[in-house]
């Protein structure tokens, strides 16, 4: 009975040992899920920008030399918390103190805190995570209700009459030291009388710029609205030539039925054209270069809104969205009728085309600027607001782009703490094949009385990069590898000739964003409340490809350096795969000329014969059963590529262009 007893008690020990390491790794299991103070922390501060933790007292000692002592700071400044508050950063964060968070960053209910339990509950992760999106939405996308209302500290005198230089001719009878106002060709201004001189008939006034922030007691000031540009005044940047240009009805996102003035110039060797709509801004630039190239750019900025609301230097909010269709490139002649004269002996390969290239590549980097606009603003006759466009191209190689972005940009300053607004979603088709950098340069001031109050400017586009590296296989097979600058599309034409060269290439893409706002020519600036921000780095990729590396034009895990023979990309069957493969997702042809679709793979148990072409406009470009696309009018659409048993499909963007010779 005894041993039995002890049996019992063994196994008794046994159970609970078992069931406390179970307890204890299911509760590490349901741990792993919940998110910790410091991560709940560092998400707001990631996401909203809550960064800006200058000229602040010493506080939060205990936590001065964590890493994330900055963050914290910065988001006490920005109220989200307080100094009276308790929290270690490594704890999991309670839902009770979670929701405390949020209402100080967007006031307003969040629903799922609207009941909150008696006990402790942790948060999750992937509620945090959903949280921070909803919030970022509130902050990022407000809207401001229409109003103005303006304060001076002094006397304002309004004053008609005629304005030159820095003088106004008029029968108001003022004094010298006093502040007028009048409305000029370039809208209501503010000046500061200097000098009275009596004509007897009238008085000449000699004027100077009024200091805003010595006559401005206070002012408020907010709106959202879409831009109308076809009542802003156009302030022209070169010597135009206008000519008449009737659109098509059906625009891609408006339709106009107005017969538009097109404006054109030459800058620097480019051909030049824009045109203004109510919402959009088309540009077009082109170029012809040693008669072997056409780089062009191709640009729609539409869908204008400012957003905006002063209340104070301390507390201020400027947002603009606009939406963005580019389509760049460079494109140029058969490299191997350009360069005949390549030497044949494959040793010297890379020197001689290095010379080569080095002796006849263009590149081409430049900005040009398009125009400039002046839109008054709806709620307030003294207030207006300045937008500037330019477009900046860099390509070498042959290139094709086309992207469609959503932008938002901006800044908030709270208490007179800052964070900048980076809110954008875009579509890329491209054909890749050299560097590039394209981008839109938009610049937007909110001025009154004809002085700047706060502005953004900012370029937003891409850049592109294939590395390329030869691959040189000897007698015996061994291969001899060296990286170069060289377009990738360069080496590849040339090297065919080649049986022994084999070219691969690694692709980068990524987002290109400069963001300065309040220049030190606003109030906002004057008072160090501006900022710079340069976004260009390997965490904004756009290009979501499992690989990146190319061999054969073709994305594969890594280079296999095979000897060239064995790759015939044109010859080879097709790639057994899980979806249709093709070779390349955008084209860009001129009107009337055809180019054919290559279809690189297709899933098990099918063929060429099994798939269906289909254009989804054709009256832009047309498509036959065999996948040769031919151009129609001008414009772009998509050719939606299927299996008969609709199980599979896929899609490609063509861009149809005029002969640039006779339309530009």
């Amino acid at each position: 009975m005894h041993q039995v007893f002890k049996f019992k008690k063994y196994c008794l020990y046994f159970i609970i040992t078992i069931l406390i390491t179970c307890l204890s790794g299911c509760k590490q299991t349901i741990h792993q899920d919940f998110i910790t103070v410091r991560d709940w922390f560092t998400l707001i501060s990631d996401n909203l920008n809550i960064k800006d933790n200058k000229n602040v007292q010493e506080q939060f000692l205990s936590l001065k030399n964590d890493e994330a002592y900055d963050i914290v700071v910065a988001l006490n400044n920005w109220g989200v918390i307080e100094e009276i508050d308790t929290f270690k950063l490594d704890d999991y964060i309670t839902k009770e103190y979670y929701c405390i968070t949020i209402k100080r960053l967007i006031i307003d209910e969040y629903e799922p805190c609207a009941i909150l339990h008696d006990k402790p509950d942790y948060v999750e992760i992937e509620e945090a995570t959903a949280a921070i999106a909803f919030i970022k939405e509130k902050l990022n996308h407000k809207v401001f209700e229409n109003y103005f209302e303006i304060d001076y500290k002094t006397n304002v005198i309004e004053v008609e009459g005629i304005v030159k230089d820095e003088k106004i001719i008029t029968d108001k009878d003022v004094s010298q030291g006093d502040v007028i106002q009048y409305q000029s060709n370039d809208g209501y201004v503010l000046k500061e009388v200097v000098d009275v001189i009596d004509k007897k008939e009238y008085y000449e006034l000699q004027l100077k710029d009024a200091v805003l922030e010595d006559v401005l007691k206070s002012m408020k000031l907010s709106g959202s609205f879409t831009l109308n540009l076809e009542d802003a005044d156009i302030i022209d940047l070169h010597d135009v030539k206008e000519t008449l240009n009737i659109q098509d009805l059906v625009e891609k996102n408006y339709i106009s039925t107005q017969v538009n003035k097109v404006k054109e110039f030459v800058y620097k060797d480019f051909k030049v054209s824009y045109s203004i709509y109510k919402n959009k801004i088309h540009v077009y630039v082109s170029k012809k270069v040693n008669g072997n190239y056409n780089l062009f750019g191709e640009l729609d900025v539409y869908d204008i809104q400012p957003n905006y609301e002063y209340k104070n230097l301390q507390n201020a909010y400027f947002r603009l969205d606009f939406k963005t269709l580019s389509s760049f490139g460079l494109n140029r002649s058969n490299y191997i009728d350009v360069y005949k004269h390549l030497h044949k002996d494959v040793s010297q390969f890379f020197t001689t085309i290095t010379k080569s290239f080095q002796k006849d590549k263009e590149i081409t980097d430049i900005t040009i600027p398009i125009l400039k606009l002046k839109v008054s603003l709806p709620n307030a006759p003294i207030a207006d607001m300045y937008l500037t466009l330019n477009l900046h191209i860099y390509a070498s190689g042959r290139v094709e782009l086309t992207f469609d972005t959503n932008n938002r940009y901006g800044f908030e300053i709270k208490d007179g703490h800052f964070r900048f607004l980076n809110d954008f979603d875009g579509d890329l088709d491209f054909v890749l094949k050299a560097s590039f950098n394209g981008y839109v340069g938009l610049q937007a001031a909110l001025r009154v009385l004809g002085q700047p109050i706060m502005d953004i400017g900012l370029k937003a586009g891409i850049k592109g990069l294939i590395k390329s590296t030869i691959h040189i296989f000897d007698t015996n097979n061994q291969v001899s590898s060296e990286q170069s600058d060289l377009p990738m599309d360069y080496l590849d034409e040339l090297s065919k000739k080649y049986s022994n060269i084999q070219i691969c290439g690694d692709l980068s893409l990524h987002w290109l964003l400069n963001i300065t706002v309040n220049s030190q020519n606003t109030l906002l600036g004057r008072f160090n409340l501006g900022k710079t921000f340069e976004l260009l780095d390997d965490k904004h990729q756009i290009f979501k490809n499992k690989y990146t590396h190319l061999e054969n034009w073709l994305f594969v895990p890594k280079c296999t350096v095979e000897h060239k023979t064995s790759f015939k990309p044109l010859e080879v069957p097709l790639l057994n795969a899980n979806k249709i493969l093709i070779d390349r997702y955008n084209y860009l042809i001129v009107k009337n000329k055809n180019v054919r679709i290559h279809i690189k793979g297709l899933p098990s148990n099918y063929q060429i014969n099994d798939l269906l072409f289909e254009s989804k406009d054709r009256k832009v470009a047309d498509v036959d059963e065999k996948g040769l696309i031919t151009g129609i009018n001008k414009g772009s659409t998509m050719i939606i590529i299927k299996t008969k048993d609709q199980k599979y499909h896929t899609a490609l963007s063509v861009l149809v262009q005029d002969e640039v010779s006779t339309s530009h």
